[in-house]
C-alpha cells in the first residue's frame, strides 16, 4: 500500500503532463489552419476554395499522423516509439518558421489546388504532421501508463482545445496580431509543446527499461478486445467522411453568399468539433431519439431556406445551415461513439476517423468540382442527411412499451417516403436546365442565363446575365440596338459610367479593369482608347468571349491578363492608366487583399498624375467605404462616395462606388442620385487594412443590404 501511495504524486503529475500536451497540440493544430490559410488567401484571388483546399491538406495530414501513431503503437516497442518520436520532433523544429516563401506566389490562375497543397506541404507539413500524430499517440501512451482509465475522454479534451484554438483566432488573435506576428507566436508555443512532448517520449523510453512499471495500477478492462471487423471499419470511415463533407459543403455555401473570412471558416469547424466534444465526453450525451428527429427538422428548414433564401436575412439563412451542420455531425459522431472499439484498438479507430475526414475533403475539394457544374454536393448532402435522420430516428434507445398496431407501424414509413419526395423536389426541383452555360472550377460556379423582360407599353426585350453563385456579375441586352448599352452596376448613371463618359469625352483613355465579369465596361471604349482587363478565373474569360459581345464589339485595342490582378500589377512596368477600375468580387465581397495599404501603393504606381481609381464597394453584408476612406486618409488622397439607383433589367437596384484621386477637382463633377453619400472627417479614426492585418468582422453592416 505504501508503494502505491508513493507513486500517486508522480502519476498525477504525469497525467497532467499528458493532458497539457494533448491540449496544446490540439490548440496548435486548429490555430495554424486559419493562420496559414489567411496568408495564402490573397495569392489565389480570395476564393472560398482556398479554405476547402487547405482543409483537404490538413485532413490528409491528420490521417497521415494518425496512421503513423497507429503504426508506431502496433508495431514498435515503447522504447522505439519514444525514439522515433524524438527524431520527428527534431525534424519538425528544423523547418520553422511556418510562413511560406513569396516565391510560391502563382504566375497565373492555373492548377491552384495543387499549388496550395505544395505550399502547405513545404511550409507547415512536418510541424502539422507531428501535432496531428500527438493526439492519438499520447492517448495511447496514457492508456499504457494508466490502464484503469479510459483515454477516450482525452479525445473530448483534445476537441475542446481545438475549438478554443479556432474561436480565439477571429476574436483575439486576428484583431490583435499581424499575420507575421501570429506565425511567430504560434512557433513559440510549438517549441514549448515539443519540449513537453519530447520529455514524455523520453519518460516512455525510461519506463520501458524499468521493472518498476509493474507497480503502476493495472486493471483488466472487461470490454471485449476482439479485432474490429471490416464492416465496422467501413462504418467508421463512412460516418467520418459524411461529417467532413457536410462541414466543407456548408462552409463553401455560406462563404459564397457572404464573404471569404476566417469567421465563416471558424464557426462551422467549431460546430463540427463541438459535436465531437459532446459525443466523446460521454455516450449518454448522444440521443438517437432526439438527434435523429432534430436532423430531420433541420433538413426541412434548410430546404425551405434554399428555396426562398434570397428574401431572408442572411443571419437567419446562415444560422439554419449551421444548425443543420451541427445536427448532422451530432448524428455522425454519435454513431461513431456507439461503434468505438476497446482502447486496445484506439489508434486504429482514430486512423479510420481521420481517413474518413480526408475522404470527405477529397469529395468536396477535388471530385465534386469535376463531376458537377454547380454546388450540388450541398443538395446531395441534405438528401443523405434526411435519410440518415430517418435511419437513426427509427432505431431509438427508448424501449417500446406496448406492441403497435399494423397501421402505427406502417405510418412512419409512409410519412418518411413522402418527406423524402418533398426533400428531393426541394433540393433538385430548382436546379435549372434552362441555363445557356454553366461551369465550375476552383474559383466557383458560373452560370449564363437568358431572361425576357416585359414592361408595360414596351416591347419584350431579352437580357443575358452572368451569375457567380447567386450574385450577378454582369449582363447584356441581346437585342441588336441595345447590346452596346452598359447595364447594372456599370450603367451610365453609376460612378464608373460617369467617370468613363466624362473623362473620355474629349480625349482617348488608357483604362485598366480588375475583374472582367461579362466585359461590360468595354461598352465605353472608343477607337483610340486602350483597355487592359485583369482576370484570375480562366472560365470567366471564356464566357465573356463566347457568350457576351462586349469584348468583340470593343473598337479599341485591348488585352486580357490572366492571373491575380495584384500579382500581375506587381510584376508589370507602370501602365500610366487614366482610369483604373477595381471590380473584383469573390461571391458577394471584394477580396480583402485588394483593398490594403500595399495594394493601394501598387494601384497608385500604375495611375498617371491625373488618374482616377474607381472601387466597386456594393455589398449586402460588409461596409467597405470606411476601409477605402482609411486608405485615402493614410495616402492623403481625395475620394467621393457615389451610391446610385440603377435599372437591373429585371427590376431596380442599388450600387455603391468610391472614386479616388490625388486631385480633388477631378471628383467634383460626380453626381450621387440618392441622398446617402457619406464622407468622414480628417480626424476620424478609420480602419486601415494591410496585408498582415484586416478585420472584416469590424466592417460588417449593422443594418440593411446594398447589393442586389
Amino acid at each position: 500500500m505504501a508503494g502505491e501511495v508513493s507513486h500517486r504524486p508522480r502519476q498525477l503529475g504525469l497525467a497532467w503532463c499528458f493532458a497539457t500536451a494533448i491540449f496544446v497540440s490540439a490548440f496548435l493544430v486548429f490555430q495554424v489552419q486559419p493562420v496559414i490559410s489567411k496568408i495564402i488567401l490573397p495569392w489565389f484571388g480570395g476564393s472560398p476554395a482556398v479554405w476547402t483546399t487547405c482543409m483537404l491538406f490538413f485532413q490528409t495530414a491528420l490521417f497521415a499522423g494518425y496512421a503513423y501513431a497507429h503504426g508506431s503503437v502496433s508495431r514498435l516497442t515503447p522504447r522505439w516509439q519514444g525514439a522515433v518520436h524524438l527524431l520527428l520532433i527534431v525534424l519538425a523544429l528544423s523547418v520553422l518558421p511556418i510562413s511560406p516563401s513569396a516565391e510560391w506566389k502563382p504566375v497565373d490562375g492555373s492548377w491552384p489546388t495543387f499549388r496550395i497543397l505544395g505550399i502547405l506541404a513545404t511550409s507547415v507539413g512536418l510541424p502539422y504532421f507531428l501535432l496531428a500524430s500527438s493526439g492519438p499517440l499520447l492517448q495511447a501512451w496514457f492508456g499504457q501508463s494508466f490502464r484503469s482509465k479510459s483515454p477516450y475522454r482525452l479525445y473530448a479534451l483534445s476537441n475542446t482545445a481545438s475549438m478554443l484554438g479556432l474561436l480565439t483566432y477571429p476574436f483575439i488573435f486576428e484583431p490583435a496580431f499581424t499575420t507575421a506576428g501570429q506565425g511567430q507566436l504560434w512557433s513559440l508555443v510549438f517549441i514549448a509543446f515539443t519540449l513537453l512532448s519530447g520529455w514524455l517520449a523520453w519518460q516512455l523510453m525510461v519506463r520501458a527499461g524499468k521493472s518498476s512499471d509493474a507497480e503502476l495500477p493495472v486493471e483488466t478492462d472487461a470490454t471485449s478486445t476482439a479485432v474490429p471487423t471490416v464492416g465496422q471499419r467501413i462504418g467508421w470511415l463512412l460516418f467520418a467522411a459524411y461529417g467532413s463533407a457536410m462541414l466543407l459543403a456548408t462552409t463553401n455555401h455560406v462563404c459564397q453568399d457572404v464573404a471569404v473570412m476566417p469567421l465563416l471558416w471558424v464557426i462551422p469547424l467549431s460546430l463540427y468539433l463541438l459535436s465531437f466534444i459532446i459525443c466523446f465526453d460521454n455516450p449518454r450525451w448522444y440521443s438517437r431519439y432526439w438527434c435523429g428527429r432534430g436532423l430531420i427538422v433541420a433538413v426541412f428548414l434548410a430546404t425551405i431556406v434554399s428555396r426562398v433564401g434570397e428574401t431572408l436575412p442572411v443571419v437567419l439563412e446562415v444560422s439554419v445551415f449551421f444548425a443543420l451542420l451541427l445536427m448532422a455531425c451530432m448524428v455522425c459522431h454519435g454513431e461513431l461513439v456507439r461503434r468505438r472499439p476497446d482502447k486496445k484498438h484506439l489508434t486504429m479507430f482514430y486512423q479510420y476517423c481521420a481517413g474518413g475526414g480526408a475522404v470527405g475533403g477529397m469529395l468536396v475539394s477535388i471530385i465534386c468540382p469535376q463531376l458537377f457544374s454547380s454546388f450540388l454536393e450541398m443538395n446531395v448532402g441534405l438528401l443523405v442527411a434526411y435519410l440518415l435522420g430517418m435511419y437513426v430516428a427509427a432505431k431509438p434507445e427508448l424501449p417500446v412499451v406496448e406492441p403497435q398496431s399494423k397501421k402505427r407501424r406502417v405510418a412512419p414509413y409512409v410519412l418518411g417516403y413522402v418527406g423524402l419526395l418533398a426533400i428531393a423536389w426541394g433540393q433538385f426541383g430548382s436546379v435549372s436546365s434552362s441555363a445557356v452555360a454553366a461551369t465550375r472550377n476552383f474559383y466557383g460556379v458560373l452560370t449564363v442565363q437568358d431572361r425576357e423582360i416585359v414592361e408595360e407599353g414596351q416591347p419584350t426585350r431579352r437580357l443575358r446575365e452572368l451569375l457567380h453563385g447567386r450574385i450577378q456579375h454582369g449582363s447584356q441586352w441581346l437585342d441588336e440596338g441595345l447590346r452596346r448599352v452598359p447595364t447594372t452596376y456599370y450603367a451610365e448613371e453609376t460612378a464608373v459610367g460617369q467617370l468613363l463618359r466624362g473623362m473620355g469625352k474629349d480625349r482617348s483613355l488608357r483604362v485598366g479593369v480588375i475583374g472582367l465579369g461579362a466585359g461590360t465596361l468595354a461598352a465605353y471604349g472608343k477607337k483610340d482608347d486602350y483597355y487592359r482587363f485583369y482576370e484570375i478565373n480562366p472560365d470567366v474569360v471564356d464566357i465573356a468571349q463566347q457568350y457576351f459581345s462586349y469584348l468583340s464589339d470593343l473598337p479599341s485595342q485591348s488585352d486580357v491578363i490572366l492571373g491575380d490582378a495584384r500579382i500581375a500589377l506587381e510584376r508589370e512596368a507602370p501602365q500610366s492608366f487614366d482610369v483604373l477600375v477595381l471590380d473584383a468580387f469573390s461571391g458577394d465581397a471584394v477580396p480583402a487583399h485588394l483593398i490594403t495599404v500595399e495594394a493601394m501603393e501598387i494601384y497608385l504606381g500604375h495611375l498617371n498624375d491625373n488618374g482616377v481609381l474607381a472601387i466597386h464597394i456594393s455589398n449586402r453584408h460588409i461596409d467597405l467605404l470606411p476601409v477605402v476612406a482609411g486608405l485615402c486618409q493614410y495616402f492623403q488622397l481625395a475620394y467621393q462616395h457615389v451610391p446610385t439607383h440603377m435599372v437591373l433589367g429585371n427590376g431596380s437596384g442599388y450600387c455603391e462606388w468610391a472614386v479616388v484621386s490625388r486631385k480633388l477637382e477631378l471628383l467634383e463633377s460626380f453626381v450621387a442620385e440618392v441622398p446617402t453619400a457619406r464622407s468622414f472627417g480628417s480626424e476620424e479614426e478609420l480602419p486601415l487594412w494591410t496585408d498582415s492585418f484586416s478585420n472584416i468582422i469590424g466592417s460588417l453592416r449593422q443594418t440593411g443590404a446594398t447589393k442586389d
